[in-house]
C-alpha cells in the first residue's frame, strides 16, 4: 500500500495498527530490506522449550529427583549438556521445585522387638 502512496495513517487505519507501528516497519524495510525483526542480541539459550518441557515432566512425574539427576536424564535421553544449575533456573522460572522426601526416626532394638511380637 505505502508503494501506490497511501499515506502511513490511511495504511495504518486499514490495517488496525498505530501510524507509529507502521512507520517504523517501513523504516526498517528501508534500511534492511525486509520487514522481519532483527535477529536477537546476547547468548543463545542453552535449551530449546521442548528441552524445558522435559526437565518440568520429568520433575512432576518424580517429585523427589533433584537437578542433578535430570541434569544426566536430558543429557543421556535428549544429548542435551546442561548444568544443574541451569536446571534450576528452568525449574524456579516455572515456579517448581524438587522435595526432599521426610524420613522418620529410626527404629531402635525395643520396637524391632515388639513388632515381631
Amino acid at each position: 500500500m505505502h508503494e501506490e502512496g497511501v499515506q502511513q495513517s490511511i495504511n495504518a487505519q486499514r490495517r488496525g495498527m498505530n501510524q507509529s507501528t507502521v512507520s517504523r516497519i517501513l523504516m526498517r524495510y528501508r534500511e534492511t530490506g525486509r520487514y522481519s525483526r532483527r535477529p536477537a542480541k546476547g547468548r543463545p539459550r542453552s535449551t530449546t522449550r521442548t528441552d524445558e518441557r522435559f526437565i518440568h515432566l520429568n520433575l512432576l512425574r518424580n517429585r523427589f529427583v533433584n537437578s542433578n539427576q535430570i541434569r544426566h536424564l536430558i543429557a543421556d535421553v535428549r544429548n542435551v549438556h546442561i548444568s544443574s544449575r541451569t536446571v534450576r533456573r528452568r525449574l524456579n522460572k516455572a515456579n517448581l521445585v524438587s522435595r526432599i522426601p521426610a524420613t522418620g526416626p529410626l527404629l531402635t532394638r525395643a520396637h524391632r522387638v515388639a513388632r515381631l511380637q
